[in-house]
């Protein structure tokens, strides 16, 4: 027969109980804030400008969206492979009455002593977001070798075409 707990014991074993429920209890309340306290969400994709990647120079990114009641404006994040939209975005580019949601930055780059800056707009449907990747290749007409293969496309000073499975690519003038 098993010895019998002294009352000293079985005081000592509630109290154990107890902290598992709470240790439990606890854990699962911090999955639930996890999960429901997600405000962004990050999509696979790549910047490149004049056909290379955009690693540095790429500042002040951000969303701006246009609707029959206002325009609004939220910060995004970028590094490559990787943009972050809040999710108020993707609820936005679901909706009918969103007339066009755009990704906006300015590009730095630098030539001998030189700084010059392009800005960019670029415009985001769910289409291109649902994909599994995208490369937004996006060109500073300004410059004479893309003015001269892309001209034929557009009169604005930047042109941009999406990467993805299935997508199609710009025709270039020789």
């Amino acid at each position: 027969m098993p010895p019998a707990l002294s009352k000293d014991r079985c005081a000592q074993v509630k109290p154990m109980r107890n902290h598992r429920l709470i240790l439990a209890f606890l854990v699962q309340l911090l999955v639930c804030f996890n999960v429901l306290g997600q405000s962004e969400k990050r999509f696979n994709i790549i910047i490149q400008i004049n056909d290379e990647i955009a690693v540095g120079g790429v500042a002040r990114i951000h969303i701006e969206a246009d609707s029959d009641n206002e325009a609004k404006k939220w910060d995004a994040g970028y590094i490559p492979g990787e943009l972050t939209l809040p999710l108020e975005v993707i609820q936005l580019l679901e909706t009918d009455s969103t007339k066009s949601v755009n990704l906006k930055f300015v590009h730095y780059s630098y030539k001998g002593q030189r700084q010059f800056t392009q800005q960019y707009s670029i415009e985001l449907n769910s289409t291109v977001l649902n994909q599994d990747y995208v490369i937004i290749n996006a060109y500073d007409l300004t410059q004479r070798k893309y003015k001269k293969q892309f001209e034929h496309l557009t009169q604005d000073d930047t042109i941009y075409e999406f990467i993805f499975p299935g997508s199609g690519r710009w025709i270039r003038k020789k």
